[in-house]
């Protein structure tokens, strides 16, 4: 994530997203946190298509935060997104579904609405 080749680490706890920069010999660099509170899942690819890879965590109400990466191991602050308003609806899948080269986004809509998926197209805007 950070362009050096080495691969890295992300992930998540109950408050924070963490990143970890690999150094090429097994080992990492001392984890970057970002409290956004509430964090189900993370996912990672080239939401803005500028050729870094972007963080994007799930929260609790269906709100993702998207960090977008600067280049270099720098990420700029969490832009929020609605994607559902089902308290649980953290959890979902990264895929380009309408197949124009932007990551889109899909979950699940949880409660009263059985088997049925929300989807976010990516319009490729920055």
């Amino acid at each position: 994530m950070n362009g050096d080749g080495y691969p890295d680490l992300a992930g998540v706890n109950n408050k924070c997203l963490g990143v970890l920069f690999g150094n090429g010999d097994g080992t990492f660099q001392p984890e970057i946190d970002w409290d956004l509170n509430y964090l189900y899942d993370v996912k990672i690819a080239d939401f803005n298509h500028d050729g870094k890879l972007d963080l994007l965590a799930a929260q609790y109400y269906g709100r993702v935060g998207l960090l977008r990466n600067l280049g270099g191991g720098n990420f700029g602050q969490a832009d929020p997104y609605a994607f559902s308003t089902s308290p649980f609806a953290g959890y979902f899948a990264v895929g380009d579904f309408n197949h124009d080269g932007f990551p889109d986004l899909a979950g699940p809509i949880l409660g009263n609405y059985a088997n049925l998926v929300d989807i976010l197209m990516n319009s490729g805007v920055q």
